[in-house]
């Protein structure tokens, strides 16, 4: 009974052991490198700091979903544009294809543009 009670002590120390290897190895994960400056206002758009409008890529749960937002510097309202590839997930009628989604946020960011700019 003694030599039985021994082996399941040991068999948990193994366990816990194991599991403190494997929080240590959490724990060391490699650090990210630091955002570029025009992402460090929480975008992940790659634009410039001071565009006056910007494309930002939202993503969703896969690679199939996700958003286009057209932000604006002067404070107005972004518009975001809703893509999924799925037609199965596509149920509002406002959601696009990605492709459809990188048109219309393209050219209202141009027609903003054009507007801001005329030339």
């Amino acid at each position: 009974m003694v030599d039985e009670i021994e082996g399941i002590i040991r068999a948990l120390e193994q366990i816990m052991d194991a599991d403190l290897r494997g929080l240590a190895a959490v724990r060391h994960r490699p650090r990210l490198p630091p955002l570029s400056p025009s992402c460090r206002n929480g975008s992940n758009s790659p634009m410039a700091e001071g565009d006056l409008i910007r494309i930002i890529p939202h993503r969703g749960v896969d690679d199939d979903s996700g958003s286009l937002e057209v932000w604006f510097a002067d404070g107005r309202k972004s518009i975001r544009f809703y893509w999924d590839n799925l037609v199965s997930r596509r149920l509002n009628p406002n959601t696009l294809t990605r492709k459809d989604a990188v048109e219309k946020a393209t050219s209202l960011a141009k027609a903003e543009m054009d507007k801001l700019n005329p030339e």
